[in-house]
């Protein structure tokens, strides 16, 4: 790997990072955090969750999408459907999208500019029962091209650190 392309792939983590911390002072709720939930089934490897707030008033869900370098072509886009809900695991009971921050609304297009540009965004949608262990996250049901997120544990994945010994 050429030490170029790792320092424009840091300057994008950099550049993700400050950029999520624009989202942040945007609103911060009082509540539950997830960071980086467990996901059973996702839409692909360049978009991931990167927190969820739960509060009583509603349930913030931010997102970085991260182009894939070996696919990425001049007209890589992203946006987000109106239409777009939050299911509880196992119901069929549905929370529409209130508001989106940072990516726009389907028919409009967000391109992105290089393969290494980051996307920070973030969905708001009415607050979940404290009950809820497990939600789905759907953009659009039966659209593989839609970010359709099954099986999210509302519990932070617990992270193991490993020393190796040279």
């Amino acid at each position: 790997m050429r030490s170029d392309s790792i320092s424009l792939n840091l300057l994008s983590k950099i550049y993700f990072v400050m950029e999520l911390k624009k989202l942040k002072q945007i609103e911060t709720l009082t509540g539950k955090i997830i960071y980086h939930p467990a996901v059973n089934k996702k839409p692909d490897s360049f978009i991931d969750i990167v927190r969820i707030e739960l509060s009583d008033e509603l349930t913030r869900i931010d997102f970085g999408v991260f182009p894939d370098t070996k696919k990425y072509c001049s007209d890589w886009w992203v946006h987000i459907h109106k239409e777009s809900f939050i299911r509880p695991f196992g119901t069929t009971d549905k929370l529409q999208l209130i508001h989106a921050v940072n990516i726009p609304y389907a028919p409009s297009k967000y391109f992105f500019r290089s393969k290494t540009e980051c996307l920070p965004y973030t969905l708001y949608f009415p607050a979940l029962p404290k009950s809820i262990e497990m939600i789905d996250i759907i953009e659009k049901e039966g659209e593989p091209n839609c970010f359709n997120f099954y099986n999210i544990k509302l519990e932070t994945i617990k992270r193991k650190v490993i020393f190796v010994n040279n």
